[in-house]
């Protein structure tokens, strides 16, 4: 029986996906040390860079679902890196803001961040690189997702 190329090589979004998990579990273990997920860190680093926002335009800016966004605020809560205060305008609507401790982690955080990209980055040769961001945003684009809003 013949072969196929496709039978001798991996498919494509398999090994996507085990790229994606190693990159992802590399920056949990990197996060841990912040008691932080990847999750989290998302929207710490939202707050970083907005300031204060309420949980509803979190989960909007991000893609996240809000009961999702609800269990990561508590517990980041409980951890002391947010805290979350009833709006002035809307006593339905919380506004969540990073806490001292939670900037110093969202510095830790970003660095992070930028340690990971400096390493995905030095396995791309560089006039491949803008190539590659595009092709990742069109296979994203092309399953439905969006990038983060803030």
């Amino acid at each position: 029986m013949e072969k196929t190329m496709r039978d001798t090589k991996q498919h494509i979004w398999i090994l996507f996906s085990h790229v994606s998990k190693l990159i992802r579990d590399h920056a949990n273990n990197e996060l841990n040390k912040y008691d932080l997920h990847l999750g989290q860190s998302r929207i710490m680093n939202a707050l970083r860079r907005q300031g204060t926002l309420n949980q509803v335009d979190l989960a909007k800016g991000l893609h996240i679902k809000p009961a999702t966004v609800t269990n990561m605020v508590q517990k980041l809560e409980k951890k002391g890196f947010i805290t979350r205060i009833q709006s002035k305008n809307d006593n339905r609507s919380l506004r969540i803001s990073l806490t001292a401790k939670g900037h110093k982690a969202a510095k830790h955080i970003q660095d992070v961040w930028n340690r990971i990209e400096s390493e995905v980055q030095a396995v791309i040769p560089e006039d491949e690189n803008e190539k590659v961001h595009f092709l990742l945003k069109k296979m994203r684009d092309s399953f439905g997702g969006k990038g983060p809003e803030i």
